[in-house]
């Protein structure tokens, strides 16, 4: 079991109740940075990668050649390998090695009353078995009126005017494997053309950035392009409640939801 160090612990405390009844031991297996098994200094010595944000970016989506399968022991000898946002890199070593993954992230809807998974697998039963518990988007449809009726029953108040349009754009942290492409970092202007299509429809753009993005570097950068674009301190769940023109649309480094007014 892999990842940063917050979502590893939550990985952990989730599923080892549940493996443990079933009889399976739950080992973890992380950098030795954070005090664990893997030592990344030396396999990214051997690999020739440089340090650093760049270098971390390339080691992502590096192949890790058989000769190399000395640093992840443990994984060697796992029945099943639980990750919370496997990189490419190591994806590619499970396949390689034949071990069943089952690798999570946080789902980017999120107007649920929870939050939810998404999943994907290597293994063709898992998979099967996570079709049959998938939940389609008309759920979360009926979550998102649901939330706006709480939110206006309590007299909370929603962003902007009814006779606008709306989207929300939610920033990302500026260090993320979701801004990770072909082995290297992305930034707004490579996808400065996409971003200002989907707001060309809209009378105003509100812009929630993301808690530990303080620079402001990423509101800086769109707002060049984008006029209408306006920062706000609002929750994210405060801004969206206005009725639903289009669901989501995940796009490596920017979260885009289009609204529009009720």
């Amino acid at each position: 079991m892999g990842s940063s160090t917050s979502n590893r612990k939550l990985m952990l405390h989730l599923l080892r109740p549940t493996l443990s009844r079933l009889g399976w031991q739950c080992i973890e297996s992380f950098t030795n940075v954070d005090g664990g098994d893997i030592d990344t200094a030396g396999l990214i010595a051997v690999l020739d990668i440089q340090n650093g944000i760049n270098g971390w970016a390339k080691a992502t989506s590096t192949a890790i050649p058989q000769e190399l399968d000395k640093y992840f022991e443990k994984i060697n000898s796992a029945n099943l390998v639980l990750g919370f946002g496997l990189t490419p890199a190591m994806i590619s070593l499970l396949e390689r090695k034949a071990i069943p993954s089952l690798d999570f992230e946080v789902s980017p809807l999120r107007f649920g009353t929870n939050l939810f998974w998404s999943a994907r697998t290597n293994h063709r039963g898992i998979r099967q078995a996570l079709e049959s518990i998938e939940i389609f988007d008309e759920f979360f449809w009926n979550e998102a009126a649901s939330l706006s009726a709480a939110l206006a029953w309590r007299g909370i108040r929603t962003v902007g005017e009814p006779q606008k349009t709306y989207s929300i754009f939610i920033g990302q942290m500026p260090i993320d494997l979701s801004l990770v492409a072909d082995g290297s970092i992305c930034s707004i202007n490579d996808h400065k053309d996409m971003i200002e299509d989907y707001f060309s429809d809209v009378d105003e753009v509100l812009f929630s950035p993301h808690p530990y993005d303080t620079s402001g570097e990423v509101f800086f950068k769109i707002s060049q392009d984008i006029s209408s674009i306006k920062l706000t301190s609002e929750k994210h769940i405060a801004c969206c409640v206005r009725t639903l023109q289009r669901n989501f649309l995940l796009y490596r480094q920017v979260l885009l939801i289009k609204l529009i007014s009720s």
